[in-house]
């Protein structure tokens, strides 16, 4: 896929995997790399928790739209995309221009377990690390994350690498 046109957008719930599968895909196809928040970040100069503390949601949903139109013009790009960017149907039409739509999931009890060993304060948990909010808002965004995606990768018994590869795989069976 060395040099092709088309992008690799990988998007699902906090946790998951996205940016860490991402990096080792990008490497592996010779692509470049891009997480969505990491970007947002950048170009503040402060957090995602500070931002949706400043801003509001809606105020970080902004930031995210406007990132998101920048990163899906590149090409030869794998995106790691934050976890309600494909909510917004102006982010989704972006991404599905130019970019294969990969979903990772995972299980709520693997999801808290990954959040918490990572000790990370996401913003729309509101403080109550425990399975019930992450399996409300699953279910509140599993119908469009599964209309967004091409390929749907769950991630809870597997190892980053063996993520990757399947999604390596699923790409280069695309592209025959």
């Amino acid at each position: 896929m060395e040099g092709s046109d088309l992008n690799i957008a990988i998007f699902g719930f906090m946790g998951v995997g996205k940016s860490s599968v991402g990096r080792l895909v990008a490497e592996a196809l010779n692509m470049k790399f891009v997480d969505l928040d990491d970007t947002i970040v950048a170009a503040v100069g402060k957090g995602i928790p500070a931002i949706f503390r400043e801003r509001g949601e809606a105020g970080f949903r902004e930031l995210e739209k406007e990132v998101t139109g920048r990163i899906t013009a590149l090409k030869n790009v794998v995106i790691a995309c934050g976890g309600g960017t494909v909510l917004d149907e102006d982010n989704l039409e972006a991404l599905r221009g130019n970019c294969r739509m990969i979903l990772l999931t995972a299980d709520p009890k693997t999801i808290l377990e990954r959040v918490e060993i990572n000790g990370d304060t996401r913003p729309l948990l509101g403080g109550e690390e425990k399975v019930e909010p992450i399996t409300r808002l699953l279910r509140q965004r599993k119908t469009r994350y599964y209309e967004a995606a091409d390929k749907v990768v769950d991630t809870s018994e597997k190892t980053q690498a063996l993520v990757a590869r399947e999604i390596i795989e699923y790409i280069a069976g695309v592209n025959e």
